[in-house]
Parts: structure tokens; C-alpha cells; sequence
């Protein structure tokens, strides 16, 4: 089995173990670890099995800042499902800390188009359409082209949630 093979193995297989009642800490670090320190198909691994739910709500809370980093300026496969992982957090609870890590993230890397493409397609889906709109006219001026009539028209008959 190659090395790429293995360590989706490894961490498919131990993914049940971060869910039964693991010390805290070392819940976060090993996903951490998971997410920081893998090649792209293993964190493509990681944040598929979060967003079809094999890792629980409270294991993407422990790690939010990391799965909104890669929803917005990682690959696009990774960026996608990180977003359906994102999901499955109370809107309620992680609304607020989502929009800042969003608008945070996007400060830190503005000559990266992918990263507004990204992250307005994030608070979007998402359905956070009055941070969608703040983001739109914030970053609008590096935005140019991104998005059209049709978006907009979409946007403006969005249902928050």
C-alpha cells in the first residue's frame, strides 16, 4: 500500500476513536495534525469524512479555524467540502466566529483571487447573505469580475440563515 493510501487508512480507521470521549486536547492536536501537516489528499480525507459527518459537530468546532482556513484558500476539492463540514456547526452558535475568520483570512491574503472567490461562494452556501452583501461591498474593488447579474439577483432573494 503506498504512502498515500496508508495514512487515509490511518486516519479513516482512528476517526471513531476522536469520537468516543477523547481527552479534549488531544482530540484538537491530532486533527490539527491531520489538517496541518498532510499532503493534500489526506486533508482532502480529513474534511470529506467532516462533511459527510464520520467526524462529529463538536470535532469540527475543536479545529473551526483550520476548516475555514482551507474552505477559502485551499484547493478547491478541500474547499468545497470543508464548506459542507461547516454545516453541520449550529449557525447560531458559530455564525459570528465564521464571518471574522472569513473576513480575517481574506485581510491576510488579498492577492489571491481564489481566496474571494472561495470565501463569498462559502457565505453563500452557508446562507449568511447579510455577511455575504458586507463582503461584497468590503472587497468589492478586488472583486472585479467575480460575480454577475445573476449572482447578485440570487443573493438579494436568499433567505438568511
Amino acid at each position: 500500500m503506498d504512502r498515500i493510501h496508508r495514512k487515509k487508512a490511518e486516519f479513516e480507521s482512528t476517526s471513531f476513536y476522536y469520537n468516543n470521549n477523547v481527552e479534549e486536547n488531544k482530540k484538537k492536536n491530532d486533527l490539527r495534525k491531520a489538517l496541518e501537516e498532510t499532503d493534500l489528499l489526506s486533508q482532502l480525507s480529513v474534511v470529506r469524512m467532516m462533511g459527510e459527518g464520520y467526524i462529529f459537530t463538536d470535532s469540527i468546532e475543536l479545529v473551526l479555524e483550520e476548516v475555514v482556513e482551507i474552505a477559502i484558500t485551499g484547493h478547491e476539492e478541500c474547499a468545497g467540502w470543508a464548506g459542507i463540514a461547516l454545516n453541520h456547526l449550529s449557525k447560531k452558535k458559530w455564525k459570528d466566529k465564521i464571518i471574522e475568520l472569513i473576513n480575517f483570512y481574506t485581510d491576510r491574503n488579498r492577492d489571491d483571487n481564489a481566496v474571494f472567490h472561495h470565501s463569498w461562494l462559502l457565505l453563500y452556501k452557508l446562507g449568511f447573505k447579510h455577511a455575504l452583501k458586507e463582503y461584497i461591498e468590503k472587497y468589492k474593488k478586488y472583486m472585479e469580475g467575480e460575480l454577475d447579474n445573476d449572482d447578485l439577483s440570487d443573493i438579494e432573494n436568499m433567505v438568511e440563515r
